[in-house]
């Protein structure tokens, strides 16, 4: 459940930093969402003296797919599977 929160709050993030700055940056979810994830492996190790492996993989992971998105989203490939799936 931590992990669908870290995830979830991207789209947040980024309209955060677009109400402070007043520009919209990029990919600016990408460190948040990594502080969360080692935060929470951070406190995990603080509390239990190991780290669970679901937070773990699981953390990699989310962070692994926020960083590709936009390589994978943008391509020629990807967007020809939207279009297969809309039809």
């Amino acid at each position: 459940m931590l992990l669908a929160m870290i995830a979830a709050i991207g789209p947040a993030v980024t309209r955060a930093v677009v109400l402070i700055l007043g520009i919209g940056i990029r990919d600016s979810h990408i460190p948040v969402e990594s502080a969360l994830v080692v935060s929470a492996l951070f406190h995990h190790w603080q509390t239990r003296r190991r780290l669970h492996w679901v937070l773990l993989c699981g953390g990699m992971l989310l962070i692994a797919l926020q960083a590709t998105r936009r390589v994978v989203g943008g391509s020629e490939m990807w967007t020809q599977i939207g279009n297969w799936l809309i039809r």
